[in-house]
């Protein structure tokens, strides 16, 4: 089982939508489980569900599998709320607290092929958990320098927890939110630090994303020629390609 964290201390960079898709790539073949570990909810909204069982459970005392909600064949999900973001207080005085979800994901390791965790651009109780449990670290980049500077924040803050960390744990990033004709590249080009963790592939700019949002579907299913579509499979194939995943 992979665990895949997708996070950006910038935000407004495209991780819910890179979680959901994402996970809507690997379901064709592989079974997988949504966590939504922010509190605003946004990837638990994007389908619609309501579930009395979320993330707060999880974190403060309750079997992970009762907080489990099937989405359809291949894809569960564990469903934000806006509790979470008290999660320091209700654990306050718990030992080893930073590893709590790793340690309730290692009971799921025979049920899932990949878990993907939608986080929020903060270095909360929460986030901290999801980066403790992950192997790979995702980060969505916009295409200017601004963007590129959440991804180098938050290299240093995986520096700050290493001793906390999967010991092969990977941490990579891809362009999203890229204007029709662009090259992302060339911002990297053009920045003064050098990545030789950011993929080739890239997510371009795509009206039907933003449908998908509101319809609760995956852009692989609700519209599957368009850019949306095409750019997340080519994603998940170099990432793949790279043993990245």
């Amino acid at each position: 089982m992979k665990i895949i964290s997708v996070i950006n201390e910038k935000g407004g960079t495209g991780k819910t939508t890179s979680t959901r898709e994402i996970a809507g790539v690997l379901k064709k073949s592989k079974k997988c489980l949504l966590i939504d570990c922010d509190y605003q909810a946004n990837l638990t909204g994007s389908f619609g569900i309501e579930f009395d069982k979320t993330i707060y459970n999880v974190m403060t005392g309750e079997d992970i599998n009762n907080c489990i909600l099937e989405l359809e064949k291949n894809v569960d999900i564990i469903p934000g709320i806006i509790n979470s973001r008290d999660l320091e207080t209700a654990l306050e005085w718990e030992s080893s607290k930073e590893e709590i979800l790793k340690n309730k994901l290692e009971t799921l390791n025979k049920k899932y092929d990949y878990v993907v965790i939608d986080c929020r651009p903060d270095m909360r109780l929460l986030e901290k958990n999801a980066l403790v449990a992950s192997d790979v670290v995702l980060t969505p980049i916009e295409p200017h320098t601004y963007s590129l500077d959440g991804f180098d924040i938050l290299e240093e803050l995986l520096k700050t927890i290493k001793p906390s960390l999967k010991d092969d744990i990977k941490h990579v990033g891809f362009f999203s939110r890229v204007a029709i004709g662009n090259a992302p590249k060339s911002v990297i080009a053009g920045s003064d630090n050098t990545y030789d963790n950011i993929l080739d592939s890239y997510i371009r700019h795509s009206v039907k994303l933003q449908e998908c949002s509101l319809v609760g579907k995956f852009i692989v299913d609700y519209a599957p020629r368009t850019n949306g579509a095409l750019d997340y499979k080519k994603l998940v194939k170099e990432l793949k390609s790279k043993k990245i995943i």
